[in-house]
């Protein structure tokens, strides 16, 4: 018999990724699915300064922020469990993958 193996690229289309943004320790908000082909934003916004957090097709990443060293958008896109941190504005991206 033939095996069928499944790819890296294809098992990413069947996975359901959700995220949780952290701001100072507090959960601001939750985003159930980032998979959606619009794409998305969410400003947080304190006295430390903001981050604009974006999410569409599987992907999420920081495309703004004021703070000095601009990690947080250097990191890129994220389509995996993970996070993406801003330091000095003591923000968390934490992504997930949904079970079941």
């Amino acid at each position: 018999s033939t095996r069928v193996r499944s790819s890296a690229a294809s098992d990413v289309y069947k996975r359901q990724l959700y995220a949780e943004i952290y701001s100072e320790g507090a959960l601001v908000k939750e985003i159930d699915d980032i998979s959606g082909q619009e794409l998305e934003k969410f400003t947080v916004k304190t006295d430390n300064g903001y981050n604009t957090v974006c999410w569409q097709n599987n992907e999420i990443w920081i495309s703004g922020a004021d703070c000095a060293n601009h990690d947080c958008i250097n990191y890129g896109r994220l389509s995996h469990e993970g996070s993406i941190i801003c330091a000095p504005h003591r923000l968390a991206v934490i992504v997930k993958e949904k079970q079941g």
